[in-house]
C-alpha cells in the first residue's frame, strides 16, 4: 500500500498553491455592497508572504493560497480598516463563499465602538477582535445557527499577554462589567497588538461542560479581526 501511494503521489504531485476567487464585500454575512480595488494579501502558516492582488472595480479577486495548510488573509482599502481572516486551504482551486472576505469601513468601526461604549478598553489603540458566538450544526447556514448566551472570549498574544472581552447585555446595551455574551451572542476585544494571536472562545453548556474553541489569526495594525460567527461545537 505504501508503495502504491508513493507511486500515485509521484504521478499526481500535490500543488504548492491553489487559487481562491471571490468578491470583497463590506459587511459580515454578505448581502451588502462590494469594495472595488481592495488589496487582498495572503500569508502562509509560517507568516511568509504568498500573494497579494488588487480586486477589480466590482470587488472580484483571485489570489494564491498555500495548498493544504493554514493561511492568513488580510483585506485593505482606502477608507476601511484592515480586516483579517484565516483558514485552512484545500488542494483544489475554490471560490470563497458569499460574505467572505469583507472589509470593515471606518464608519462600521466607529459604530462598533459606539455599541461597546461602556467597555473600559473601548478607547484603547490597536486592533479590535469582535464577533458573535453561535453553536455549530453541520449543514445549517451561519445566520440560522443559534446564538450562544453563555459565551466568553479572550485574546492571547505570542508573549502570552491576555486581552479580555467586553459584552452587551441581553437587550444589546453595552456594559462595563459584563461577563458573558448574553442574548446577542456579541463580544468585542479592544487594544490588541498587531501580529500573531490566538482567540479563545468558550461557553457553558446546560450540563456544565465548558468547550473551548481556538482560532488563529495575524492581527493587522489598527484593524479588525472579525469572528462573524465564532462557531463553537455544541455538546449534548
Amino acid at each position: 500500500m505504501i508503495a502504491l501511494l508513493a507511486l500515485f503521489a509521484a504521478c499526481n504531485p500535490l500543488p504548492d498553491t491553489i487559487a481562491l476567487t471571490g468578491v470583497v464585500g463590506d459587511t459580515p454575512y454578505g448581502g451588502g455592497g462590494v469594495v472595488g480595488g481592495a488589496t487582498v494579501s495572503v500569508l502562509d502558516d509560517a507568516y511568509a508572504a504568498v500573494d497579494s492582488q488588487d480586486a477589480d472595480s466590482d470587488g472580484a479577486f483571485s489570489v494564491a493560497l498555500p495548498a493544504g495548510v493554514l493561511f492568513y488573509l488580510t483585506v485593505e482599502a482606502e477608507g476601511y480598516a484592515p480586516t483579517a481572516f484565516s483558514g485552512v486551504a484545500g488542494l483544489y482551486d475554490s471560490a470563497a463563499p458569499e460574505g467572505y472576505p469583507w472589509v470593515a469601513s471606518d464608519a462600521w468601526m466607529a459604530e462598533l465602538r459606539e455599541e461597546f461604549a461602556a467597555c473600559p478598553t473601548v478607547a484603547d489603540a490597536g486592533t479590535v477582535v469582535a464577533g458573535e458566538v453561535r453553536g455549530y450544526i453541520s449543514g445549517v447556514a451561519y445566520t440560522d445557527l443559534g446564538l450562544i448566551p453563555t459565551g466568553t472570549a479572550r485574546v492571547l498574544t505570542e508573549d502570552n499577554v491576555e486581552y479580555a472581552a467586553c459584552y452587551l447585555d441581553d437587550t444589546g446595551v453595552s456594559t462595563a462589567d459584563g461577563t458573558v455574551t448574553g442574548a446577542t451572542g456579541r463580544f468585542a476585544i479592544f487594544g490588541v497588538p498587531a501580529g500573531p494571536i490566538l482567540v479563545e472562545v468558550r461557553y457553558t453548556d446546560p450540563g456544565g461542560v465548558v468547550p473551548v474553541e481556538v482560532f488563529q489569526f495575524v492581527a493587522p495594525d489598527t484593524g479588525l479581526v472579525p469572528l462573524y460567527p465564532a462557531l463553537v461545537q455544541l455538546q449534548y
